[in-house]
């Protein structure tokens, strides 16, 4: 017997398909991740649970896994494993296997598997989403959104910093910048995995007409000359909101 869900997408563009079969007693669990874009890597997390237990779950080694840290990630996950994703493209989907006896799982029938399979993705999310959460681990999963901060004032000829934030269940995490400029090629792991690694992936963006330089990769911005206009982003899949601007004259 066999069983499946809806395939799930995070704000990240990464997205998860379950799928589980019982054959001889055991039960194959798999997970396929695809990106709906542009490419994303890192951790991601997944609860494997029963009603009384955690399954003694083994994982083929297509990618690597590992029992899911509290202390490391700051995240309550009971029964969570670690799923740690290289380099996801469009092209290249990964899948990923896990098996363990159905005794485990109390699964005896096709009403058992698919009401397994879908508390497992409840589960999953539940320990993603806790409110009380201000870890941002797990971002391809939790990173919700992000707004772009800058000046609403500058002057001509000046560079613009840019402070991009994100927020997660938690809500807008000021501590934790996902990017800053200048740019100095040291990206946070935050930005490395909502990329890909890819940095040409990062690009801020403008409404305003010429009044403003934007460097040929995409990482920093001056203002030009006079003008109240906006600046925004596109980072990985995200489309970051634009932020208004005035730039003045210099003697202003």
């Amino acid at each position: 017997m066999s069983a499946s869900l809806p395939v799930q997408t995070y704000p990240s563009g990464l997205n998860v398909s379950r799928a589980a079969t019982v054959s001889k007693g055991t039960v194959k669990y798999t997970l396929t991740y695809r990106t709906i874009k542009k490419p994303v890597r890192g951790d991601v997390l997944e609860v494997v649970s029963s009603a009384h237990s955690c399954p003694d779950a083994t994982w083929d080694d297509t990618v690597k896994v590992a029992s899911h840290s509290p202390a490391l990630t700051s995240i309550d996950a009971k029964c969570g494993w670690t799923i740690t994703l290289e380099a996801l493209s469009q092209e290249e989907p990964v899948t990923v296997t896990a098996k363990f006896s159905a005794k485990e799982a109390a699964i005896s029938n096709q009403e058992n598997l698919q009401t397994w399979l879908q508390d497992q993705q409840q589960a999953t999310d539940k320990a993603l989403n806790d409110d009380a959460d201000t870890s941002t681990s797990y971002s391809l999963q939790r990173l919700q959104t992000m707004r772009i901060k800058i000046p609403s004032r500058v002057k001509e000829g000046s560079a613009i910093p840019v402070t991009i934030l994100g927020t997660w269940s938690a809500g807008e995490n000021k501590m934790t910048p996902i990017y800053t400029t200048p740019f100095n090629s040291n990206p946070t792991s935050i930005l490395t995995d909502i990329t890909g690694g890819k940095l040409e992936n990062v690009r801020l963006t403008d409404r305003c007409s010429g009044a403003v330089s934007i460097t040929p990769d995409g990482h920093d911005v001056s203002a030009l000359h006079p003008a109240s206009c906006s600046i925004g982003a596109e980072i990985g899949n995200y489309q970051v909101q634009e932020s208004p601007i005035t730039i003045v004259a210099g003697g202003s």
